[in-house]
């Protein structure tokens, strides 16, 4: 990209490009210029009538229009001179160019020496530019920089003499002679810049400038070094003049005293160091567990850092090391014990554990039952005899047979399915890849402060106090550091108004308040919105439109048997059931309202009791094309309520047709949530009947989970269901698929009327590709009691 962008800015900067044409005139070849052109583009190098070209030192060109070379006047500039009422043509040098001329460039890239005094005559190979050519090899002979410094890159050119050739690895060997590493005048010099970038132009003289090819002219001259005392400091006694790799830069003297309660300097004139105390009561760093503040000059420890931060006590036979009310302090022992029984463990509070093998010949056990006499050696290892291959053995591995010595080691063969693990800490065990697996016997008292294992002596569930000053968390976020203290945890209150999470989705703005309460502020687009109260007793929890969550009424423990008392309890959010039985002749409801005088029997079912229903006194069976007065919402997209035969693939349990939510095909809308509502016409009840049964035939194709696409059924007394008597939710787990009858109760409204409605809620846009939900055979019947 460097090499692409340098090349495009040099079409406007460098009348080396070359590559305009001229009318009747050649293009200019390095130095060669066509003859009676009309300048047809200037901004791309080319030149007027009869114009010259400043191809070498950059001059004006001679009576020509303003290319790149500027405006002339008769004239040719060379590299170190001009001459006179000169005149370039056809690629012929003029007579008297050239005076004192180092070198000048002819066509096709030649190089002439100029030599002093006139008729320098005229360069070899000039001859006119051929067919609007443009630049040639782009460098002297042999790849020379004559001429080429304020050149930009040329990809035709086997090296460069650009500023940035150095960091690019392609200058030309000359580089550094002709162009002085300074890719051309940048403006400014080295003098009193050694070091830096210059005081007083464009360009650097600093030990990077070399190959970032932007050095001041000067900069070989006045910068280069030997050693230190080649390089002059400014005039500052306080910094120094340092030499590095041949390039001399400014090193400042170092007055730092170590003292954090000093504000060291230094004297420019005299070079002297000072160190000035602060201010009584500065921050400064302690070691341990205790804050510093300055003090008379000195750092002297003042508060306790918080309790949890991390130390560092030195003895190495404690491990996770916190503060604790100033102090350092391990808050477990360091195990070790390597259970090897021919060594002696111990631990040193300087190095650490240390393993001191026993006596030699001591008696041990090396667990294999393919050795005997086993003995401790010098080493500390527990060495046997082994015993004869194919001698039986126990790999104490459950889950092999056939168990049998070979070369010293007892191995099974895998092929065992149940299996023990000899841990009464596990249960369910059984062998996987050869290895017996149990699942570990849960211990958590959900105290954050107590350490809870399993005894595997007894497979009982002990806990022990936690070591005061080991981490915990006390389920605050507006305190930090949490740690135990006194079986207590114990956190350290975050700042007032720091950020936190008080845990609720139904505010914004989190801020840590006094008495490191996390409140936030209610957001008013999550009213409504689904949220968490924390018990796991409850469900479809809401957010109200003071930022609280309120609970739901629903709880998740309900085993649908009418016989069994339903209990859930919270522990930590989550719900814990227990179904307790009723006793055996008790009254229940088998969710039938048209019987009656239901019992419980001894393993818990309702026994069905005796038929309370007679003749419906209103029914609908949803014909085709018959409303019969149902009054449908608004349908969300095609999604709606109707009375039809679709989708074909569901039969309504009476011909034809049945009253169904959804689109033809299923109940989805894309990306969109849909609803709505089926309300009958007004039906009058029997004023002698206390007790109603609506009872009806249910089909649906929709999630099983009761918290999506709920299905609920309304009655009211007034047609805008603002005055609902009784409600229903269907469960969505019963009966997916099939038709089925449901019954509902409605008591203490006879002689009124009543308006039934069904509605659908799939309250998201996922799993909607399903058929939907059919109602048919809809009747009321007046209950006998």
């Amino acid at each position: 990209m460097r090499r692409i962008l340098i090349s495009c800015v040099v079409i406007l900067l460098s009348a080396a490009c070359g590559a305009t044409t001229g009318t009747d005139g050649g293009a200019q070849n390095n130095g060669g210029q066509g003859t009676g052109g009309q300048d047809t583009s200037p901004e791309d190098n080319g030149a007027g009538d009869s114009a010259a070209v400043d191809s070498v030192g950059g001059g004006d060109a001679a009576g020509g229009e303003d290319g790149d070379g500027g405006q002339g006047d008769d004239a040719v500039k060379s590299d170190a001179g001009s001459g006179a009422d000169g005149e370039l043509s056809d690629g012929q040098m003029g007579d008297t160019s050239g005076s004192d001329g180092v070198s000048e460039i002819v066509g096709d890239g030649g190089v002439k020496d100029g030599g002093s005094g006139t008729d320098g005559g005229s360069g070899t190979d000039g001859g006119s530019g051929t067919d609007g050519g443009g630049t040639s090899d782009g460098g002297g002979e042999g790849g020379s920089c004559v001429g080429k410094c304020k050149g930009a890159y040329d990809p035709a050119a086997s090296c460069q003499c650009d500023k940035t050739c150095m960091e690019a690895n392609d200058c030309c060997t000359d580089y550094v002679a002709v162009c002085g590493g300074g890719g051309g005048n940048l403006g400014g010099t080295c003098a009193d810049s050694c070091g830096s970038k210059s005081k007083t132009g464009n360009c650097y003289c600093d030990a990077f400038c070399v190959q970032a090819g932007d050095c001041c002219s000067d900069f070989k001259q006045l910068c280069s070094c030997k050693g230190d005392a080649d390089c002059g400091g400014p005039d500052n006694l306080c910094v120094s003049g340092k030499c590095s790799s041949g390039v001399c830069s400014n090193v400042s003297k170092s007055c730092d005293d170590n003292n954090q309660c000093t504000k060291d300097s230094c004297d420019p004139k005299t070079g002297a160091c000072a160190a000035a105390v602060v201010a009584d009561g500065g921050p400064c760093t302690q070691a341990g567990c205790k804050t510093g503040s300055c003090s008379a000059g000195q750092c002297k420890p003042s508060d306790n850092k918080p309790n949890g931060t991390a130390c560092d006590d030195t003895d190495k036979c404690s491990g996770g090391d916190v503060c604790l009310s100033g102090t350092c302090a391990g808050v477990a022992p360091v195990d070790c014990d390597d259970e090897n029984a021919c060594t002696n463990d111990a631990c040193d509070k300087g190095t650490g554990c240390t393993k001191t093998p026993v006596a030699a010949a001591t008696v041990c056990d090396d667990n294999n039952s393919c050795t005997e006499a086993e003995t401790c050696n010098a080493s500390g290892a527990c060495v046997g005899t082994k015993l004869t291959d194919g001698k039986a053995c126990d790999d104490l591995n459950s889950c092999t047979t056939n168990d049998a010595c070979t070369g010293g080691m007892c191995d099974g063969t895998d092929g065992k399915v149940d299996c023990d693990d000899g841990n009464p800490c596990t249960s369910a065990e059984v062998c996987q890849f050869g290895f017996c697996f149990g699942q570990m016997k849960p211990c958590d008292d959900d105290l954050p402060c107590t350490v809870d294992s399993c005894d595997k002596a007894t497979g009982g569930c002990v806990s022990s106090p936690s070591a005061d000053g080991a981490p915990c968390s006390d389920g605050n976020s507006c305190t930090t550091l949490d740690t135990c203290i006194a079986k207590a945890c114990v956190g350290t209150p975050s700042a007032l108004n720091s950020p936190c999470d008080d845990g609720s989705s139904c505010t914004s703005g989190d801020l840590c308040k006094e008495g490191n309460l996390c409140a936030g502020k209610a957001t008013p687009e999550a009213a409504g919105k689904g949220c968490s109260d924390g018990d796991g007793c409850t469900a479809q929890d809401t957010c109200d439109d003071k930022g609280q969550c309120q609970s739901g009424l629903t709880s998740p423990c309900n085993d649908k048997k009418a016989c069994t008392l339903d209990a859930c309890t919270n522990i930590g959010g989550v719900a814990k059931c227990a179904f307790t039985p009723v006793q055996a002749g008790g009254a229940c409801e088998d969710g039938d309202a048209c019987t009656l005088g239901e019992t419980c029997d001894n393993d818990g079912s309702c026994m069905a009791g005796k038929a309370a229903c007679g003749t419906a006194f209103w029914s609908d069976i949803f014909s085709c094309g018959q409303a019969n007065g149902w009054v449908f919402s608004a349908p969300v997209g095609k999604t709606g309520w109707a009375i039809d035969d679709s989708p074909s693939a569901v039969k309504p349990t009476s011909p034809l047709c049945s009253l169904n939510f959804n689109n033809g095909k299923d109940y989805s809308e894309g990306s969109l949530a849909v609803q709505g509502h089926a309300t009958s016409a007004a039906v009058s009840l029997p004023a002698d009947a206390s007790q109603v049964a609506l009872t009806f035939q249910s089909y649906h194709g929709v999630e099983t989970n009761s918290d999506y696409d709920i299905r609920r059924v309304l009655i009211s007394t007034t047609p805008d269901f603002k005055a609902i008597h009784a409600a229903l939710t269907v469960d969505n787990a019963a009966s997916p698929g099939a038709w089925s009858k449901v019954t509902m109760a409605i008591a203490g409204l006879g002689g009124k009327q009543i308006y039934i409605r069904f509605n659908f809620n799939s309250v998201d846009s996922v799993s909607n590709a399903t058929p939907g939900w059919f109602i048919d055979d809809v009747h009321l019947f007046a209950v006998k009691l």
